[in-house]
């Protein structure tokens, strides 16, 4: 139970941090480096479930087709959690995760776009444009995603501190 509310808390906070930083045009996705941190944690698979909350937070309240943040993030994660199980050392080092970052960044844009795209396309919504733009925008948000990492991980190490704390 603390867990789930360790989570919940930060998953608020991030999402209230989020939402006061849109005065910067792009601004940094803090829910989705929470999400991509935690699944660097190998033996943890709660990254599932904070992926899946926080990407439905994001389509809730971003415009675009409902569900398109919720799978992206979800695959996302997994593929970052695949990749730190198979292909990295116990620990990588800062650049190797900065690396990772600015990659699935990447994708999860391109997948939220392609999304969006399809259920334009062929769903119901046929004056629907999609909400992603893979302009400059795009980059500077990818950007300021590396910028603000180091602060959303220090985040994770409290909350596994609180959690270690409280067993």
């Amino acid at each position: 139970m603390a867990k789930i509310a360790v989570y919940f808390f930060s998953i608020i906070l991030l999402f209230a941090a989020n939402s006061a930083l849109p005065a910067l045009a792009p601004a940094p996705n803090l829910l989705f480096l929470f999400a991509v941190l935690y699944a660097f944690k190998k033996n943890e698979p709660d990254f599932l479930w904070i992926a899946f909350f926080s990407g439905f937070l994001l389509d809730v309240f971003s415009g675009g087709a409902f569900g398109a943040y919720m799978v992206s993030l979800l695959i996302v994660a997994f593929m970052v959690n695949y990749a730190t199980r198979n292909f990295f050392s116990a620990d990588p080092n800062p650049a190797v995760m900065l690396a990772v970052i600015f990659a699935a960044n990447l994708s999860m844009l391109a997948l939220v776009y392609f999304i969006n795209l399809m259920i334009a396309r062929f769903g119901s919504l046929a004056l629907f444009s999609p909400q992603i733009s893979l302009g400059s925008e795009a980059w500077i948000s990818v950007g300021l995603n590396l910028i603000f990492a180091p602060l959303v991980y220090l985040l994770t190490i409290f909350d596994d501190h609180l959690l270690k704390a409280g067993t």
